[in-house]
């Protein structure tokens, strides 16, 4: 179990920052809204998480039924995202913190539902 959690971590770990990379790149050089930023960043980054996580951390194959597993744990991770940010902007003027805190929250539900569901 220690070393499946190792390998989510590190994994997880780069597609996070995979993201954060995508937001904070975007943010300085587009003018999208935190919105568009955090669903691009979040598009990216979960393509290269469900490949790598099935393959390497969960020993997996690509099927059908974990990618729609997957799938549906980021159509939740989008509303996440959006309810959030939205929160976000009420509490605070800074973008920078908003995307931090929102990835934060990212995280640690990705881990606690695609340990407890996806490959189950």
């Amino acid at each position: 179990m220690l070393k499946i959690l190792t390998k989510y971590l590190a994994l997880g770990l780069i597609t996070s920052l995979i993201h954060a990379f995508m937001a904070f790149s975007l943010f300085e050089n587009t003018k999208f809204s935190l919105y568009k930023i955090n669903t691009i960043s979040f598009i990216i980054s979960t393509c290269f998480g469900y490949f790598f996580q099935t393959l390497i951390t969960f020993s997996s194959a690509v099927t059908q039924k974990n990618f729609m597993r997957y799938f549906s744990v980021f159509l939740g991770n989008i509303l996440i995202i959006n309810i959030g940010t939205s929160i976000l902007a009420l509490l605070t003027n800074e973008k920078k913190i908003s995307l931090l805190i929102t990835w934060l929250l990212i995280i640690l539900t990705n881990f606690l539902v695609h340990l407890k569901w996806t490959y189950k």
